[in-house]
């Protein structure tokens, strides 16, 4: 009830206030990426790492980013204001939430020597390799690439399944069948079979992967894609710019 009256008080609809979030959350990212750029040069080794942050791409996914923003509020998640009714079930529980999915990975990483074995199995080693650069890096990261997992593709396809083609019903399987099929999508393109490696590892990593991913689409439904980024940047914080591996 909170949120309504705060979505139906504010001076602008939902979906221009969701639109208007995002945009200047991607502000941070571009900021980050001239920091880097100005001060920080090898911040980010990959070669396919530094292309997803060329300018060209930033543009895209902003635009992207815009558009899952705007269709958000029209297939029932909040707006993204929505969470300031609410900072510690929207902000702070994901961000602990992420923080301690990440520790669960901390503890699996420490024990089995997995992304070791990875890094070694790919010729790669440690890619980020001062805490400025993979704080900068990691928590624009963080809103980056919430367009590619959800903040597009759940919104436009269940406005397109569900508000189109079934008139608006069926709402809520629709999202759950997308919510799980978008939560596969990052830990199968991360998640490395590799010879000599348990299997179990593997696949413990994929389930907590997808665990992960399903928890930002259920935040993201509930709360709205703020707290979603929230959830990703706790796991980031504590995986990529506090644990080096």
């Amino acid at each position: 009830m909170v949120a309504i009256g705060v979505t139906r008080t504010s001076r602008l609809s939902p979906m221009v206030a969701s639109v208007a979030t995002w945009l200047a959350l991607f502000c941070y990212v571009v900021a980050a990426k001239l920091v880097v750029d100005a001060f920080l040069p090898q911040a980010i080794a990959a070669e396919d790492q530094r292309a997803a942050f060329a300018w060209p791409v930033l543009a895209l996914v902003a635009a992207l980013g815009a558009i899952g923003a705007a269709l958000a509020p029209r297939t029932g998640f909040p707006a993204a204001e929505s969470v300031l009714s609410a900072p510690r079930r929207g902000l702070l529980l994901p961000a602990a939430i992420g923080l301690a999915i990440a520790a669960v990975d901390v503890v699996f990483d420490v024990t089995t020597g997995y992304s070791r074995l990875l890094n070694a199995a790919h010729g790669t080693a440690q890619q980020y390799t001062d805490f400025p650069s993979m704080l900068l890096v990691f928590t624009a990261a963080a809103i980056y690439v919430e367009p590619i997992y959800r903040l597009l593709p759940i919104p436009l396809l269940l406005w397109l399944i569900s508000g189109l083609a079934l008139r608006g019903r069926w709402q809520v399987p629709v999202f759950w069948v997308l919510a799980v099929l978008f939560s596969l999508f990052e830990p199968l393109n991360q998640a490395s079979v590799v010879p000599g490696v348990p299997f179990a590892w593997w696949a413990f990593d994929l389930g907590l992967g997808f665990g992960f991913n399903l928890t930002q689409a259920l935040f993201f439904r509930r709360y709205g894609f703020v707290a979603s980024i929230a959830v990703r940047l706790g796991y980031y914080l504590l995986w990529h710019v506090l644990y080096v591996h």
